[in-house]
């Protein structure tokens, strides 16, 4: 719910198609470009006044979507145009988007995990944490696969933090992360500190 009010996004389940309730009007989101016929998706989060939807869908809903795979979309709600954030992954499972960890109040920034190649330095198959801002996407980092699904199986919210203004994300990992800044923390959990 946006924070006037005003949006709703809404899905009768747990993967199931997602709508949004706008002005006394329904407006479906997870639309295929391709036929507009309704898709599963998962939404993940979005902006504070609902403007910016961010969700995933292993469905191909736009033309440039990877072939295989889960990738990440953001929804214009102003414009009511569908965007997929990690196109055309050339790896053969697609961008193999698995979790978005949180998004900014403004929409501007988010951060996921994903196992993708998506970004300048990433690499292999391992889960890699990004961060995409104003149609960049970056690499944080790299996770060991020893902790992965130790984290990613965890479902609270209190493990990953974006900051309001989507400068910062904040989070507890029990594993190794590499890439631009490795840290050799296995067995331990640290709390981690990332800066955009």
């Amino acid at each position: 719910v946006s924070s006037d009010g005003n949006r709703i996004y809404w899905t009768e389940q747990e993967s199931t198609p997602l709508y949004l309730r706008e002005a006394g009007q329904t407006y479906l989101v997870s639309e295929r470009e391709s036929d507009s016929s309704a898709q599963e998706a998962i939404l993940w989060g979005t902006s504070s006044d609902g403007g910016s939807a961010f969700l995933t869908s292993e469905a191909k809903l736009t033309e440039d979507a990877s072939p295989t795979g889960t990738d990440l979309y953001l929804y214009d709600a102003n414009a009511k145009e569908l965007t997929d954030l990690t196109p055309d992954a050339t790896d053969a499972g697609g961008a193999g988007v698995s979790k978005v960890l949180g998004v900014s109040e403004d929409g501007a920034y988010a951060y996921f995990i994903a196992t993708g190649n998506l970004a300048a330095g990433a690499e292999g198959s391992k889960p890699k944490i990004y961060a995409w801002h104003e149609g960049t996407t970056r690499l944080v980092g790299e996770l060991a696969t020893n902790a992965v699904q130790l984290t990613l199986s965890k479902t609270s919210s209190e493990q990953w933090r974006v900051s309001p203004d989507g400068h910062y994300l904040g989070f507890l990992f029990g594993g190794r992360i590499e890439g631009p800044q490795p840290q050799e923390s296995w067995p331990f959990r640290q709390a981690y500190l990332y800066s955009y």
